[in-house]
């Protein structure tokens, strides 16, 4: 599992969006750290003005914390100077600080959410074909393998139905043939795009599997072409346009 570290810096205005007149969300991704990206976490009655920031990979696995386990001062200091980099001075006065490293919870070891390798939904669908047509009784479930949500709670849940409903009926019945019946995320949006939907039978996640790594190849050619076109013309002709 990745690292990930959840921030949720709390404020005295939602300045970041009055300031504005709306036009700024609270949104923002970055390409170096320690803030990767931010979202605006404010209540919906817009009483507690809240900015959630998201640290990642090296900066999360360097995070400082001092003898009792809490986040040291000095990782608090990082994230705010950050935010303040993005959103202005305001960004640096906040009212509260609360942080949590997913990492350090030993029955999690890390960040939610994942990024799946070439062929791993294929060797996925092998085990299923296995289980289905054997008397092994492994049953695979989790939020990455929801049809609904993945990388939320609400598609660990989804994934849990669905596990539940298979051994309901006999371990024989594919995950294909069942829905995701999550529908609505804690923040009232709906997931417009899988909410209902089936999971993909064996032969659309092979196709995509393969189209991902095609696409995947392409742009490895294509980035060497260029790297090379750039260097020869370096070498041989000092510039290139």
């Amino acid at each position: 599992m990745g690292k990930v570290i959840k921030c949720l810096v709390f404020y005295a205005t939602r300045f970041w969006h009055a300031d504005t007149r709306g036009k700024l969300k609270g949104e923002a991704f970055c390409f170096h750290g320690p803030v990767v990206a931010t979202f605006d976490a404010t209540d919906d009655a817009g009483a507690n003005p809240c900015l959630l920031a998201f640290v990642c990979g090296k900066d999360a696995a360097g995070a400082s914390f001092d003898s009792a386990g809490n986040f040291a001062d000095t990782f608090r200091h990082q994230v705010v100077s950050h935010l303040t980099e993005i959103f202005g001075e305001a960004a640096g006065r906040p009212q509260d600080f609360v942080a949590h490293a997913w990492a350090r919870v030993p029955s999690i070891g890390g960040g939610y959410g994942s990024v799946p390798s070439p062929g791993l939904y294929s060797a996925l669908l092998a085990v299923e074909a296995r289980r289905k047509s054997s008397d092994v009784s492994v049953l695979l479930a989790g939020s990455d393998l929801a049809p609904c949500w993945s990388g939320y709670v609400e598609g660990a849940l989804a994934s849990a139905e669905i596990a539940a409903q298979t051994l309901q009926n006999g371990l024989r019945v594919s995950t294909a043939d069942l829905k995701c019946s999550s529908k609505t995320s804690d923040d009232g949006r709906n997931n417009q795009n899988w909410n209902g939907a089936r999971i993909w039978p064996g032969w659309q996640w092979r196709l995509f599997d393969r189209c991902l790594t095609l696409c995947k190849f392409v742009s490895l050619v294509f980035v060497i072409y260029r790297s090379s076109k750039y260097l020869f013309a370096q070498v041989f002709n000092g510039t290139e346009s």
